[in-house]
């Protein structure tokens, strides 16, 4: 089957403005492209593209649908909006490797999975699904650090690490694309720089990708922009920094002073970025992360010790500013009413820019679970 796609401007996915032309398309697969007046191939359906613009598939370089496409094979938000490529397993979170499914299922439920996790490993995972988009997949440092050390806040032994390399590796012979951390989710707060780029120079050796949620988006966000580099740098991977922020009014200005970081530095680097202003993720990241080690929380929040200086820790958090915390989602039960309020119960500002997931699709650029929304 042969289609024409004629009268609209071609955007060639190569960074050239786009120019007029026509796009030939046979049997699903473009076939080239014409000059406006070319004549056209016999039999070819003509769709007239007149004030359009006639581009690729979008690729959405930070998406957790790794954790959606299961129950949404058909992927009708990302069609709609041009995405035909998703790169999954962002943030540290991905669904396999699995030896110990019950962690590993309480440490995304934020993502909100319908999985039936009846796999183990990446070729199990893939196996399953049988989505409408092309499906990029990255392993996730949590998921490793989970499959062998559980929820345990401490340094991994030198045997244990070797485990972590062995399953990064075992996951890249099955067709992975990249390693991502998540540095402000347990367990990867816990892990030490070193843990890291052990990882990540698993990761150079296995020709992937190593993209992170930084350890830290406020004021140590340049300390946290030099740790990835440098790990990137001696374990020789491509480096992808996730949703680039400064998170906090008082951090406002530092993305000027990172983006010079970026230019700066000598790997193979890309960022990106969310164009509205406010970021989307799981409450317990503001928590200090002794609060969550050995899964306690709930056992901590119920002694009133415990309780007090858990609360005492948040109150020193100069990012966590109650009356611009949003409930964004919750689980049925006796809060669900809370939701689309602030932690002061008070409705959002109408003032406010809509608010978004983390997980929609991002703008890129390249160099030559309760959820709560902060704005």
């Amino acid at each position: 089957m042969r289609i024409a796609l004629t009268g609209g401007l071609v955007a060639d996915g190569n960074g050239t403005a786009p120019v007029p032309g026509t796009v030939l398309v046979e049997d699903d697969r473009i076939a080239g492209v014409l000059p406006p007046a070319a004549s056209l191939p016999p039999g070819a359906e003509v769709i007239d593209a007149t004030g359009n613009i006639v581009a690729p598939g979008f690729i959405d370089l930070h998406s957790h649908a790794d954790f959606s496409l299961g129950s949404a094979p058909a992927a009708e938000s990302q069609l709609a909006q041009g995405v035909t490529t998703l790169v999954a397993g962002n943030c540290g979170w991905s669904p396999f490797p699995i030896t110990n499914l019950e962690i590993l299922r309480a440490g995304t439920a934020f993502l909100g999975a319908r999985h039936e996790w009846s796999w183990h490993d990446l070729a199990g995972f893939a196996a399953t699904l049988e989505p409408a988009v092309n499906l990029a997949l990255q392993v996730g440092h949590c998921t490793l650090r989970i499959a062998v050390m559980g929820s345990a806040q401490r340094a991994p032994s030198a045997d244990e690490l070797r485990q972590m390399q062995d399953l990064l590796r075992a996951a890249a012979d099955q067709g992975a694309v990249g390693f991502s951390t998540g540095l402000i989710y347990a367990p990867g707060t816990y892990a030490e720089p070193s843990e890291v780029a052990a990882l990540v120079a698993t990761a150079g050796e296995c020709g992937l990708l190593y993209s992170t949620h930084l350890r830290n988006e406020g004021a140590g966000l340049l300390a946290a922009l030099d740790e990835a580099i440098a790990a990137a740098r001696a374990g020789g991977a491509r480096l992808e920094v996730s949703h680039l922020k400064a998170v906090g009014t008082t951090n406002h200005g530092l993305v000027s002073a990172a983006l010079e970081h970026l230019d700066r530095a000598d790997v193979d680097l890309g960022w990106d970025a969310y164009p509205y202003t406010a970021t989307s993720t799981t409450l317990t990241t503001r928590l200090p992360a002794w609060a969550l080690a050995g899964g306690t929380l709930l056992d901590r929040l119920a002694d009133p010790a415990e309780r007090e200086r858990i609360a005492d820790a948040l109150r020193s958090d100069q990012l966590l500013s109650p009356d611009t915390v949003v409930i964004a989602s919750l689980p049925p039960g006796r809060y669900e009413d809370s939701r689309g309020l602030t932690l002061t119960r008070s409705p959002v500002p109408t003032a406010w820019t809509p608010l978004r997931s983390c997980c929609a699709s991002s703008n890129t650029t390249r160099r030559p679970s309760a959820s709560s929304t902060t704005r």
